[in-house]
């Protein structure tokens, strides 16, 4: 039963340390663990008294050691919070690392990732995680997917109708061409688009557009491409240049500036099933599979392109482990074979089946869902909600988001935090948060109470040296016996006795009592006078509840040393 008690103790602290639930604050996770951890460990060590003889303390415990052993819990538990401020990201990027290391031919690309040259670097920041300059991506799925939690965007709404809507994607760029397992960009001549007093106008305004500012890192390996809601319609930069469908390069950053930060304005659009087809400009080439399956949809084009979202969900089974082989075709794989994928195998079916319907369509890529940090009204998008989804051309010739992803797959769904939960900050990024309303975050963000956490166990550890330093050494028996010092101190008359009785040529033999040998020196006529005075006095101490007293162990020593001489 103890054990068990220790057990469950043991499971609720893990599972408040790791963040559950997500409403409390993390100092009061910390304290309830330890709590849980000393309640179920003082159960567990609570048994039958034992029958030997149990040891007791020298001294009862006073005040300071009660003030000391809670001084004590306060800076375990600064630095249990030190270290659970500090350690996760750190401990998830070496976990990857490591996991990468041991197998290496199981990953496939991912966030943070690049195919090609330089396979499998980390991007330093983030933006343009799947773009390889030359407009190519390869349908993967063979090995494992494991993109991190580390903030890759941040987006501040102007307008509250943004969460109107069913999810909220960022898209960087788009590809149109699938041939054999690979997605590649419409060929197009870039072209530069002028910017009129520092804003760049990509198509005229509409009534339901929506205002936001967005920041995010510069992709070091190659070219920084915008990060906006679908529909580009406005974006405030000294420069921008189109070198793809629905895809622009940003200028290079200043040599004062890390990342990009820029305003926009987009129109995104959701499908519906009433929206009829624009005509097809794509060539269909298409693989048997694809027909099969298009032939199982009825009704309007619209309504049977609103049928593939249920005919993948209920074929395939969304997973970031699909386990494709390599050496087959990858959406053979996907819906025929293994019948698992991530998101970019059900948006390269969509698009697919939506060209079989009649849809003109096309991959777009970014991120979708994102956490929501309701003081600073600030949108955070991780790595692990990249994503990829279909967009279809309809009548009018918009481009409209299409996305066949099951809702249910963990990653990449929209998310609120708590209203004590600081929005991540990375380290040497200028997010200007005091001109965010950053004022009314409510409780201290991270940063603060790791420097609270670091003092308190730093005070803590710095206590307990100087402690050191202060203790008073030990008196050290002369005898060095083993347990010495818990043993009364020596009875110096009994041992003034037994030199005098040696000099007398009357030792006294070991294990002999005081009685026993004042006995034996009556019989020889060599006991001393103070005989009775001396063992009434020794059995009083010893035997007895009398203390000891200087003055008459003092009149004992000079009696028994004037008998020595006699």
């Amino acid at each position: 039963m103890r054990s068990l008690v220790l057990i469950l103790t043991v499971i609720a602290a893990y599972l408040l340390l790791r963040g559950m639930p997500e409403g409390w604050h993390v100092i009061l996770r910390v304290c309830l663990a330890v709590c849980s951890l000393v309640f179920g460990l003082a159960i567990w060590g609570k048994r039958r008294p034992a029958k030997s003889t149990i040891a007791t303390p020298e001294r009862t415990p006073r005040w300071p050691d009660f003030l000391s052993m809670g001084l004590a819990i306060l800076v375990i538990e600064a630095l249990f919070l030190l270290f659970f401020a500090s350690a996760p990201e750190a401990a998830e990027d070496l976990a990857r690392e490591l996991d990468e290391k041991l197998h290496p031919g199981t990953y496939a690309p991912a966030a943070g990732t690049v195919n090609g040259p330089g396979k499998g670097r980390p991007l330093q920041t983030s933006g343009n995680w799947l773009w390889q300059n030359n407009g190519r991506r390869e349908l993967g799925g063979s090995g494992k997917v494991r993109p991190s939690n580390r903030p890759e965007v941040y987006l501040w709404p102007d307008d509250p109708r943004l969460f109107r809507q069913r999810e909220i994607y960022l898209r960087t760029f788009t590809l149109s061409n699938y041939q054999d397992g690979v997605w590649t960009a419409l060929p197009e001549a870039p072209k530069s688009i002028p910017s009129e007093n520092g804003r760049v106008q990509i198509a005229p305004d509409t009534a339901d557009s929506l205002a936001y500012e967005i920041y995010h890192g510069p992709n070091t390996l190659g070219q920084s491409l915008a990060v906006t809601l679908p529909n580009l319609i406005q974006i405030e930069t000294p420069s921008l240049r189109r070198i793809a469908p629905a895809t622009y390069r940003l200028p290079p950053l200043p040599e004062d500036s890390s990342a990009y930060r820029y305003r926009a304005r987009s129109a995104p659009r959701f499908f519906t099933p009433d929206l009829l087809p624009a005509t097809s400009s794509f060539i269909l080439n298409s693989e048997p599979i694809i027909t099969e399956l298009a032939a199982t949809t009825s009704g309007t084009p619209g309504q049977r392109l609103n049928q593939v979202r249920e005919l993948l969900d209920t074929r395939c089974e969304y997973s970031l482990e699909p386990g494709l082989d390599e050496k087959s075709d990858p959406l053979n794989e996907f819906l025929v074979a293994k019948k698992r994928g991530y998101c970019e195998h059900f948006a390269t079916a969509a698009a697919l089946l939506a060209r079989e319907i009649g849809y003109p369509s096309r991959v777009a890529y970014g991120w979708s869902g994102g956490r929501y940090y309701e003081a600073p009204n600030m949108l955070v998008f991780r790595a692990k909600e990249a994503h990829a989804w279909t967009e279809v051309q309809v009548e009018s010739g918009e481009w409209v988001i299409f996305d066949a992803t099951p809702p249910d797959r963990g990653e990449g769904n929209a998310t609120i935090a708590g209203s004590d939960e600081a929005p991540p900050v990375p380290d040497g990024f200028d997010l200007g948060l005091d001109d965010l309303h950053s004022d009314s975050l409510g409780l201290p963000p991270l940063a603060p109470l790791r420097n609270f956490a670091a003092a308190i166990g730093g005070t803590g550890i710095l206590a307990l040296i100087f402690s050191l330093f202060l203790k008073r050494p030990e008196k050290k028996d002369p005898s060095h016996r083993p347990g010495s010092g818990l043993l009364p101190p020596p009875l110096n008359y009994l041992t003034a006795f037994r030199r005098a009785s040696a000099a007398l040529d009357f030792p006294m033999p070991p294990g002999r009592t005081l009685r026993q040998h004042l006995i034996a020196l009556r019989a020889e006529d060599q006991a001393p006078p103070f005989s009775e005075e001396l063992l009434s006095y020794h059995y009083q101490i010893t035997y007895g509840s009398k203390p000891r007293k200087k003055a008459t162990e003092k009149k004992l020593l000079s009696q028994l040393k004037k008998w020595s001489r006699a």
